[in-house]
């Protein structure tokens, strides 16, 4: 354990302010800036991204260690600010990391736990639609009662095992569609419940200014987290099984 920790710590020090290397999955980078809404101001266009190389210009830039710190810096350029009271702000925390070499690992180490792929799910929560019970959905309790009857009558009429293959068809294509639908919405609940940990923890050290009102929402989520780790060990599972 001692050295596990050891080999985090060089590795976090090595790979401070280096371009990171590896590809970029940009579809799931920008989810979160397709459900911010941005900050109101405006918008990088389609021809200033592409005359400016915005894709590369990111990649370069990129020196986060979370995946949703990675997707808040995506947003953050994606929609420049006419306020210069954030950006001083974040001068403020910049040079409060620099010269803190060993508050500044200690956030990483904390950030690190948001730095698998499955982070990038939480943004698909900010959407404003979520699942919707589908209309269609009553058919399916009749698909499965036709089901039923046709398996009970191939006793006495093997015949009715080959009418079988419609509703069982239908089950399967519904089955396939509900997973492909909910997959990523389910994943993103343990990572949420990270998230709400590792804001917590962060918390605690007092970096912001507006640590209360962190704090406050931190709370305002707790009563909710155990809901989500029950979902989302329900998920994997379910997941791990098929």
């Amino acid at each position: 354990s001692r050295n596990r920790k050891k080999k985090l710590a060089e590795l976090i020090r090595n790979s401070w302010g280096k371009p990171k290397t590896g590809s970029f999955t940009f579809e799931a980078i920008e989810k979160y800036a397709m459900h911010s809404g941005g900050n109101g101001f405006h918008r990088l266009s389609a021809q200033t991204l592409n005359d400016i190389d915005f894709l590369d210009l990111f990649s370069f830039l990129d020196r986060t260690t979370s995946k949703v710190g990675q997707q808040y810096l995506f947003n953050q350029l994606l929609h420049p600010s006419n306020d210069t009271k954030p950006l001083n702000l974040f001068n403020e925390r910049v040079e409060q990391f620099a010269g803190d070499q060993q508050l500044r690992e200690k956030v990483q180490r904390e950030l690190l736990r948001l730095s698998g792929s499955d982070a990038y799910f939480v943004s698909t929560l900010l959407a404003k639609k979520l699942l919707e019970r589908p209309t269609w959905l009553p058919m399916l309790y009749l698909n499965a009662i036709v089901v039923v009857c046709l398996a009970i009558f191939s006793f006495s009429y093997p015949i009715a095992v080959i009418y079988l293959i419609v509703p069982i068809t239908i089950n399967m294509f519904v089955h396939y569609w509900n997973k492909n639908n909910t997959f990523i919405f389910l994943r993103s609940f343990p990572q949420l419940s990270l998230l709400i940990d590792v804001a917590e923890r962060l918390a605690q050290k007092n970096l912001s200014r507006d640590t209360d009102t962190i704090k406050k929402n931190i709370d305002a989520l707790k009563p909710i987290q155990w809901k989500m780790g029950l979902l989302g060990r329900s998920a994997h599972g379910t997941i791990k099984d098929e």
